[in-house]
This record gives C-alpha cells, structure tokens and sequence, in this order.
C-alpha cells in the first residue's frame, strides 16, 4: 500500500485555493495531560500551567494550558484536512493567543486558505493557511498561519 491510498483524496496542492474555509470535524478536550505534562517537556515552568491550588483562587479557576500546547493542538485539528500529503511544514508565522484555554475546554479548529503557489519542486507546491482555534463556547483562543509544502495529485501514467 503506498501513501497515496492512506492519505485523504481531496488534500493535494491543486485542492486548495485562495478564500477557501473550512471548519474541522474533531474536537479535543484539554486535560492534565495537555496542561501539567507538555508544559513541563516543553520546560515551561510558569505556576499557571501545573499549581492547581494557586490557580484555583485565580481569575481562571483552574490551571491554565500553555499558549504553544494550544497552538499545536489547533493545528493538529486541521491537519488531517490540510495536510495529509504534507512533505514540510515550512513556517508558523503570526501566532496569536487570544483567550486563555483552561482543563476541561474543548478545542475545536477551521481554516482559511490566504495563498497558493510554486515551490522549487516539481512534485509540490507552497500553500499557506491562516488555523483558527475555538473552544467549546466558540471563542476564538488562537490563530496562527502556517505555510506547507503540498504533494501535488499524482498524474495517471
């Protein structure tokens, strides 16, 4: 079985356009995993993301999520529309974080495509996407545009 029969048929270069939106199915809820756990690989130390005492009495109530663990999430919640014949991710640029993600949230993400273009590769092309990241009140948490280099569909020989 090669990559192409594993890979969402709808995902290569010529599948994307500039304008085109599109809201991802999957959701993801935020646990200790995501908050304690990845802060501390990550070796962000900030109180916020592992004190659950002090954060109890905060204005969050709870332990918040770090910023760069939100924005990965995001990403991954498009990445099976988006970028399923990825062979790079080439830039994460504008990374914004708009409303603190706190345990218990749910994640949910949709995508705008901004541009599409030639790489230096036959095989591919550049697109670059603008994520946006919701929670389960659809507020908007974080935003970030992230340029791949796309697979372009194979032809018939």
């Amino acid at each position: 079985m090669t990559i192409v029969t594993l890979t969402s048929p709808d995902s290569y270069f010529e599948d994307f356009a500039p304008g085109q939106r599109m809201r991802h199915v999957r959701g993801k809820t935020i646990g200790e995993n995501e908050t304690v756990i990845l802060a501390h690989l990550t070796m962000n130390t900030a109180q916020g993301h592992f004190n659950a005492h002090d954060m109890a009495v905060s204005k969050f109530g709870r332990r918040i999520t770090y910023g760069g663990v939100t924005a990965s999430i995001v990403v991954g919640l498009a990445s099976e529309d988006t970028s399923e014949n990825a062979l790079a991710d080439v830039a994460l640029d504008k990374l914004r974080l708009k409303t603190p993600v706190v345990e218990g949230d749910t994640l949910y993400s949709a995508t705008e495509v901004l541009s599409c273009g030639p790489s230096d590769r036959a095989d591919a092309g550049l697109v670059t996407f603008k994520h946006y990241g919701f929670n389960q009140r659809d507020e908007l948490v974080c935003e970030v545009e992230r340029t791949v280099l796309l697979r372009r569909r194979p032809t018939a020989a």
